[in-house]
């Protein structure tokens, strides 16, 4: 009985050591690296090292490759290394545990930890982000516009993207890095002939390794997020950021949650960073994971833009210069409500969904962060949004955060054309403060409806604010209603403004304004001719504005 015991004690050794698992191997430092920081062309693209300089950026020790001679010992074990993640020093590998102790005495390795099992794929297994997503085929009717956006018309004109490609803001000279989960038939469907001919597709990767990339059998949520940046099917503009360069990047297992994922991401952003993109749309996030992973799944006091994974990586990406443009999550009916990581970051453009009318889709994640920042920032369509039908050429309409992010990310692109000395938190900050609610956010709009007409006034202003006279937009103007004013110049602390009738009768007076802040002026005012001045310090301005 004894010896029965024994062998069936050593059988479950064996079957334990015979597990495959993923782990990260975290290293010490990046001594004896080939590399250094004097070189960076070495390790980074031309547009990398480009992007750095413009917005006076730093490389430093975390932007060089892992040392070669650290990842050959462990490659020297028979261990095949899956990812490297310089940005944390680490690697994953999928090995057995018999192989750990090897791993753990060799100098250069400061800690291992466990990302669990290989997936085991279920059936019908839905991804949490994408479970309250869903799709309906979309009858096209024919559109008599200049720019012809055919049904796509009402999500890109409510963000005043419109008035942004009518000025020819289309993407031209920026790069966008798509990480997502596949992109099924990129290359048989024909809303993405311009993209394919016209060379701005520079190139695809894969992180996720689970097979039939880029096929007829790979994932779709990537293609339908892809169709909102440079969709144009029969001549119908859907995405926003038609002329933009692409990198194509899987980072995503649309069949399984598990925390690889984030690993996977970070890599990806790495890698975009590393090809010189300006800007990577995500509708990606993570909170919970399938039940092996159970004990890996965060809570709601976590998701403080600080310490999940995938957060921190989606932060060192702005700190190069990048703008991460990230769904807020499908949540919002759920028992978890709450934003999903890296929507948590500080730094990350997060994005809602509302319907073509306004009004906030109920499944919009809401915020504010753990930490009590305000999460989501900006919202656009994510409710009844019209994308490419990733199986064939029409088209469809769509629910989700996850088609909100690419209208978002595609003129953030165009935005950026337009203000090039602009850095990713001089967007950010724009977008913030010209939303439709910057003055009263809520903790599901965020700041707001984006309008990036207004964001671009915005900048523009910015550039050209002087000590010796106040800078501010007042916008519309001609109003039927109110009128949105923002002070630019912050060097004073405290504004006032005045409006008067043309015979100089004072009709209105706010006090103790601050700048870079948006307020409404003038909805009492009956149609006709007023002078708008603004006062601060030793300062003064006057502008006609025109109501009716």
């Amino acid at each position: 009985m004894r010896f029965v015991l024994l062998i069936f004690i050593a059988l479950i050794t064996l079957v334990a050591n015979a597990q495959q698992n993923f782990y990260v191997v975290t290293f010490k430092d990046k001594n004896n690296s080939t590399y250094t920081i004097s070189h960076p062309e070495e390790f980074l693209s031309q547009k990398a090292i480009e992007r750095r300089q413009r917005q006076k950026i730093k490389i430093n020790s975390t932007d060089l490759p892992i040392t070669y001679f650290y990842k050959k010992s462990i490659e020297d074990l028979g261990i095949k290394i899956r990812l490297e993640v310089k940005w944390f020093n680490a690697v994953v590998i999928q090995t057995t545990p018999d192989k750990l102790n090897s791993i753990q005495t060799l100098s250069c390795v400061a800690k291992i930890e466990s990302l669990g099992p290989l997936p085991t794929y279920k059936s019908g297994n839905i991804k949490t982000l994408f479970k309250n997503e869903t799709l309906t085929n979309l009858f096209t009717k024919k559109s008599s516009q200049a720019v012809d956006y055919g049904m796509a018309k009402s999500q890109i004109e409510q963000i005043n993207g419109n008035l942004l490609h009518n000025q020819g803001y289309l993407g031209q000279g920026m790069t966008i890095a798509v990480l997502d989960d596949g992109f099924k038939n990129l290359y048989d469907l024909s809303v993405f002939d311009n993209l394919r001919k016209s060379g701005h597709l520079k190139g695809v990767k894969d992180f996720s390794k689970n097979g039939n990339f880029l096929t007829s059998l790979d994932d779709s949520h990537g293609t339908e997020v892809l169709s909102l940046l440079t969709g144009n099917l029969n001549s119908t503009q859907i995405g926003t950021a038609p002329e933009a360069d692409y990198w194509l990047i899987r980072t995503e297992d649309a069949k399984a949650e598990y925390p690889l994922e984030e690993y996977n991401w970070a890599a990806g952003a790495i890698f975009a960073d590393s090809v010189g993109v300006d800007i990577i749309s995500s509708s990606l996030g993570y909170f919970e994971f399938d039940s092996p992973y159970a004990s890996s799944n965060y809570t709601i006091d976590q998701l403080n833009g600080k310490t999940t994974l995938i957060s921190r990586a989606a932060e060192k990406a702005t700190e190069r210069g990048i703008l991460v443009v990230n769904a807020a999550g499908n949540e919002g009916t759920t028992k978890w409500k709450k934003i999903i990581a890296p929507a948590d970051v500080d730094s990350v453009l997060t994005v809602g969904a509302v319907n073509t009318a306004g009004t906030s889709a109920s499944f919009s994640s809401y915020g504010p962060s753990a930490d009590g920042r305000i999460k989501p920032d900006i919202a656009a369509t994510g409710y009844g949004t019209v994308l490419a039908n990733p199986s064939t050429n029409t088209l469809i309409t769509g629910n989700g955060t996850s088609f909100s992010t690419p209208l978002i990310a595609g003129l953030c692109a165009c935005l950026w054309q337009g203000n090039p000395s602009a850095s990713n938190y001089d967007l950010l900050k724009a977008l913030r403060i010209t939303a439709s609610k910057s003055s009263t956010p809520t903790d599901q709009m965020g700041f707001g409806i984006a309008n990036f007409y207004k964001a671009h006034l915005f900048l523009k202003k910015k550039e050209k604010v002087i000590a010796s006279k106040p800078s501010f937009i007042v916008t519309p103007n001609p109003s039927k209603d109110k009128f949105d004013l923002i002070i630019m110049n912050n060097s004073i602390l405290d504004w006032t403004i005045e409006i008067y009738s043309i015979s100089g009768k004072l009709i209105e007076r706010q006090t103790h304004i601050i700048p870079e802040k948006t307020i409404s002026i003038g909805d009492t005012l009956k149609s006709g001719i007023y002078l708008l001045r603004v006062m601060g310090g030793s300062e003064m301005a006057i502008e006609k504005i025109i109501k009716g």
